[in-house]
């Protein structure tokens, strides 16, 4: 994990060096405005029979996010017994190999906080501070799980 000052709130009104990054993650992320997304079932990716929906942004319905697979309840019992099969394989593994995998997945995470935290902000709305503090949050969240599990 980073040794950067951790993001909160509080710091975040503090630390003019998130303006520039957040920034550059906005323009990165805009390029991918529009595009269609299949959903993902068992690590495939799949085109539903049944159309797609558009995900606008609540900043301003205009911003076409991507165009998504309406699924039905056949691809969720599917996606079901996929996490069903996938938690039994997890569990099986040995805590420190799921420990180091929660940390790589922390790691990846904060490689694109500034990214995620820029989806954040077209998706649901919040300010670059919420969103920033947020995708922090949720880094520091598996941190704190792998954590718990290595004392």
């Amino acid at each position: 994990m980073s040794q950067e000052t951790k993001l909160t709130y509080v710091t975040l009104l503090a630390d003019p060096s998130i303006h520039p990054k957040y920034e550059a993650a906005l323009k990165q992320i805009e390029t991918e405005f529009g595009k269609h997304h299949p959903m993902f079932i068992d690590g495939r990716k799949v085109l539903a029979g049944e159309g797609e929906f558009d995900v606008r942004s609540p900043l301003d319905t205009k911003i076409l996010l991507g165009n998504f697979q309406k699924g039905n309840s056949k691809y969720a019992r599917k996606a079901i017994e996929a996490g069903k099969d996938a938690f039994r394989e997890w569990s099986r593994r040995p805590w420190k190999e799921r420990v180091a995998i929660i940390r790589r997945a922390a790691d990846l995470m904060e490689d694109d906080r500034f990214k995620l935290a820029s989806l954040i902000t077209y998706e649901v709305g919040k300010n670059r501070y919420e969103a920033v503090a947020e995708a922090s949050e949720a880094i520091d969240m598996l941190d704190y799980y792998a954590d718990l599990m290595e004392q």
